[in-house]
């Protein structure tokens, strides 16, 4: 389980890391794509926004063992997602964007910014939560904000129009936090998008997740599982 649930994240302050991923996002995105991620990382590095992927081996947490990594999905993957979602609804901007796991609050920046009403992270990893919530003060995101709880004992928000999963947990952790969301009394009916989706199988064992789509970005040719809760 662990070898194929995990994603190894190397020494993130090495000269040769950076020039690797920029050659894939440069083969995956393009030549200005690409540009245009060098000017934000700059932005971000001046403006001191730590966005960087990181392991969780060193952090002494129960359950620590059963989450992924800290890493952020691409800038395009995530644009893709968000009109897609509005494919489904066009409204879907006008509720709360739920992000289990939210890591250091990338994911939650990019939605504030696609016009999301309301923006939500949990995250279990407290240095995370700090540098999330800096992250947020700094880009001066005003309408966002990251709950410090473990996921299983996190209520989701009635008004919540979008419930996102990078890849942030196994499926003994997935299947008590699904089940609380079965549990909510939803005003409508959210959309799920599970990216990365290694656990998909626990959605297949409940009747009440339709999947509406298997979504596959163009640009990082990443899959996306869209679903829909059910009455």
């Amino acid at each position: 389980m662990r070898d194929n649930f995990f994603v190894d994240i190397p020494n993130v302050k090495r000269f040769d890391y950076w020039v690797k991923i920029s050659f894939v996002a440069l083969k995956r995105e393009g030549f200005f794509a690409l540009i245009k991620k060098v000017i934000k990382r700059v932005y971000f590095y001046f403006l001191g926004v730590d966005f960087s992927p990181e392991s969780l081996e060193r952090y002494k947490i129960e359950n620590i063992e059963r989450a992924s990594v800290c890493n952020h999905i691409l800038d395009k993957s995530f644009d893709e997602i968000v009109d897609k979602l509005k494919d489904f609804d066009l409204d879907i901007t006008k509720g709360v964007f739920l992000d289990y796991g939210s890591g250091k609050a990338f994911s939650l920046y990019k939605a504030s910014k696609a016009g999301f009403r309301e923006v939500i992270g949990v995250e279990f990893v407290e240095n995370f939560v700090k540098v999330g919530r800096e992250n947020l003060k700094k880009l001066s995101i005003k309408n966002a904000k990251i709950i410090h709880l473990d996921a299983v004992k996190f209520k989701p928000p009635l008004d919540t129009r979008v419930i996102f999963f990078h890849n942030p947990f196994d499926e003994i952790i997935f299947e008590k936090v699904l089940k609380n969301i079965e549990e909510t009394k939803f005003k409508t009916p959210p959309i799920i998008v599970y990216h990365y989706p290694i656990c998909e199988s626990v959605f297949e064992k409940r009747e009440r997740f339709v999947l509406l789509e298997k979504f596959i970005s163009p640009t990082s040719r990443e899959i996306s599982n869209f679903y829909r809760l059910i009455s």
